[in-house]
């Protein structure tokens, strides 16, 4: 007897433990899916850097001594504002009062011949000779001019606005010829260096549209595009380069050093979108659940294009189903559900 009793409590405890599963339903929230266009963006930070195409490197053609150094790396300088004073080699100096002699001395020469030439003391060919010597004579002026040679002592000025990225020589330096004295990132002349993912390097490519914003000094978004997009990881950083185009009004907010997020926009794509909160993934891949007929009907999904709080998904759903975004944790294909408000 004893035996028979505990075998019909336990039937009655397991028959109320099934009747408890059958009726149990889980509260959801839904909203449904809809067809949009959905641009994916990026999000990536960097620093504002010198355009290598741009900066001005200056250099001394004809060496020397350097006199003075008048700005220093990270100064900001004006258009005309000068930078250096070098005082010329002397061995090019003494190039140059050579040129100018050989010049004055061709002038003359070619002057005697064409005197000459009425009275046959002279030819044609001694005409022709003279002016090939005054020819070569002028060039050779004009190159030594255009180093400086010219000039005992050389003032280098900054062409445009910008800033010094380097000051490389000191007072007293003696420098050979095509030494580089200061490098001068125009104003205008900047671009971003952007840190990528590696796993998402290959969706960016250049053109593509970056909305950029200070990260610390407040500046607002503003506009510009990707220029490049490097080929392998930079150690430093473990990152890929994404280097961002700065001209004309984009750059004027910018200041070289300056840490700036980027939002790349990757291209729009129409597609079913539904709120990320809906997206699940498991050992299976990726899911989320619609409701059909008061109950859970699990759906196996390709993730697709990401904006804020949508994402674009590739499936077996449809415009309009009900999908779960709220409850959908405690949900099993097939589960009875109860949507919130009913």
């Amino acid at each position: 007897m004893k035996y028979l009793l505990t075998c019909v409590t336990l039937i009655l405890i397991g028959g109320a433990g099934g009747l408890h599963a059958a009726d149990v339903s889980v509260l959801v929230q839904t909203t449904q899916a809809r067809q949009d266009t959905i641009g994916e963006m990026i999000t990536a930070y960097g620093r504002a850097i010198p355009d290598p195409a741009r900066l001005n490197r200056l250099s001394t053609a004809t060496g020397g001594r350097v006199e003075r150094v008048l700005v220093q790396q990270g100064e900001h300088v004006e258009a005309g504002q000068s930078l250096l004073t070098l005082a010329t080699d002397p061995s090019a100096v003494r190039e140059w009062r050579q040129a100018k002699a050989a010049l004055e001395l061709a002038e003359a020469d070619i002057a005697r011949v064409k005197r000459q030439l009425p009275d046959h003391l002279a030819t044609r060919a001694d005409l022709h000779q003279a002016q090939r010597q005054l020819e070569d004579a002028r060039a050779a002026q004009k190159a030594a001019r255009a180093k400086g040679a010219d000039q005992e002592q050389q003032e280098f000025t900054a062409s445009a606005a910008g800033v010094v990225t380097a000051a490389l020589v000191s007072p007293e330096d003696r420098l050979p010829a095509n030494t580089e004295l200061v490098w001068l990132a125009p104003d205008d002349g900047l671009m971003v260096r952007l840190g990528v993912e590696p796993d998402q390097a290959a969706r960016v490519s250049p053109g593509q549209r970056v909305t950029l914003s200070g990260v610390f000094d407040g500046h607002g978004g503003f506009d510009a595009v990707v220029d490049s997009v490097g080929a392998n990881v930079n150690s430093a950083s473990q990152r890929v380069d994404v280097l961002v185009a700065l001209n004309g009004k984009s750059a004027k907010p910018v200041r070289l050093g300056t840490w700036l997020e980027g939002r790349i926009h990757l291209p729009s794509e129409n597609t079913l979108v539904v709120p990320r909160s809906a997206l699940l993934r498991d050992d299976r891949g990726a899911h989320l659940f619609v409701v059909k007929q008061g109950r859970a009907r699990r759906i196996a999904v390709q993730p697709g294009p990401r904006n804020g709080d949508l994402i674009g998904v590739r499936g077996d759903l449809s415009e309009g189903d009900s999908v779960v975004v709220s409850g959908n944790y405690e949900l099993a294909d097939g589960m009875a559900v109860r949507e919130a408000g009913e």
